[in-house]
């Protein structure tokens, strides 16, 4: 009996310590963001997209933009080159799929599309573009500070509802952890609606050096810009400071866009006057500069709790940090408006539209985190049980080898 609880225990502890390393290692490489390059005999071309693994026939691919494009051309010889194609992070209802003569779908599910060609009848090219009269009168959801994941569940039902055309998280996703990162990317996948995020400061890596190996392996490079009907929409790393001066370099090389949209997690200004805001040296002066040279923009941050519509740079400025974080309460008793919501914006630039969102409480919060926590732990928990099972035969063989062997007879 204790020989068999010793070997249970030895395998549960393999299952347990393998699927928590498996988790955080897992085998989503970093993105790679580039706009032409070439993998052995294929040329690939890409907009508004990144490249989450390529092999000699395959290419896995994250849209980094609501109109993404991607091109592969066989540059070989023979007479056959089969090539399948993986793209992520799509709205395939709101959007028009352009296929090209050689290309056929072979998939599709959620945000996810999956495609294949023959490259000797020609190259693989998709592109996908939103109608300008779903654009017209689209809108897109702004959320933040989400890290607790207890009021993801609700968040995801209202999206699902609301369909709006792509939301942009404000940061704080998690605690630096690969699990939550890819817990949020798989739900969005599987909701159909395209996330792009900038980082927040407990996206983090918890250990040092502390950079986003996690968060670029899951979500998104950043900083990040891509255009839609002529509006410019820049997700910007201000998970630490100062912010870098070649990330407000790149700003100030934008070309002029119609509206120019920034979404960033730590806010320049504190609407509360709570002192809570980005160091002013830290940066804010030149990024307060490049907003107010726009014609038109509009200033989305996080990271202080609560929700709060003022002005940045002569424009339009909105705090919204209200995704499921406990209600800090300052030390003067102060305690922030509107702690859980998320926003409506019109891509006509009209006024936000804040949706309140219920006060979490305790057992809907952890039903709320495992809806989109558990599959991960259970598509990694595969790899944990395999190293159990070895674990458990190899302790099994150390017994058997620790046995005193009966001594002979005379």
């Amino acid at each position: 009996m204790i020989a068999s609880a010793g070997l249970l225990l030895v395998g549960l502890a393999a299952t347990v310590v393998v699927t928590l390393w498996d988790l955080e290692t897992g085998s989503t490489p970093l993105l790679i963001q580039a706009d032409q390059f070439q993998v052995g005999d294929v040329s690939v071309r890409l907009e508004e997209a990144a490249v989450v693994e390529s092999g000699e026939s395959s290419l896995w691919i994250r849209a980094l933009g609501p109109q993404p494009r991607v091109e592969v051309e066989w540059r070989g010889s023979g007479n056959h080159r089969h090539f399948d194609v993986r793209i992520e992070n799509l709205n395939l209802r709101a959007g028009r799929l352009t296929l090209s003569p050689a290309t056929r779908e072979r998939a599709r599910r959620g945000a996810t599309l999956e495609l294949a060609a023959s490259l000797e009848e020609g190259p693989l090219a998709a592109s996908l573009a939103i109608p300008p009269e779903t654009i017209a009168h689209g809108r897109f959801a702004v959320v933040g500070c989400t890290r607790s994941n207890r009021l993801i569940a609700p968040i995801l039902r209202a999206f699902a509802a609301e369909a709006p055309l792509f939301v942009v998280h404000l940061g704080d996703v998690g605690q630096g952890g690969a699990y939550e990162s890819e817990a949020l990317r798989n739900a969005f996948d599987e909701l159909g609606i395209p996330l792009f995020v900038a980082p927040g400061n407990h996206d983090r890596d918890p250990v040092a050096p502390k950079a986003l190996t996690n968060f670029h392996r899951y979500l998104n490079p950043a900083p990040l810009t891509f255009v839609l009907a002529g509006q410019r929409f820049a997700i910007l790393d201000v998970s630490d400071y100062p912010i870098a001066r070649a990330e407000l370099a790149l700003l100030k090389r934008e070309p002029p866009a119609a509206r120019s949209w920034f979404f960033l997690h730590r806010s320049p200004i504190d609407p509360f006057g709570t002192d809570r805001e980005l160091p002013r040296e830290s940066g804010v002066g030149e990024l307060e500069q490049i907003v107010a040279s726009a014609g038109d923009a509009r200033t989305y941050a996080g990271h202080i709790q609560g929700f709060a519509e003022t002005s940045f740079g002569g424009h339009p400025f909105v705090l919204s940090s209200g995704g499921g974080e406990p209600v800090k309460e300052l030390a003067d008793g102060f305690r922030a408006p509107d702690p859980y919501h998320y926003v409506l914006v019109p891509l006509d630039g009209s006024a936000p539209l804040r949706r309140p969102l219920p006060e979490p409480s305790w057992l809907p919060g952890i039903v709320s985190s495992a809806s989109i926590e558990l599959p991960v732990f259970a598509r990694h928990l595969s790899e944990g049980i395999l190293s159990a099972g070895c674990a458990l035969l190899a302790f099994s063989w150390w017994r058997r080898q620790r046995r005193p062997i009966p001594a002979e007879s005379s």
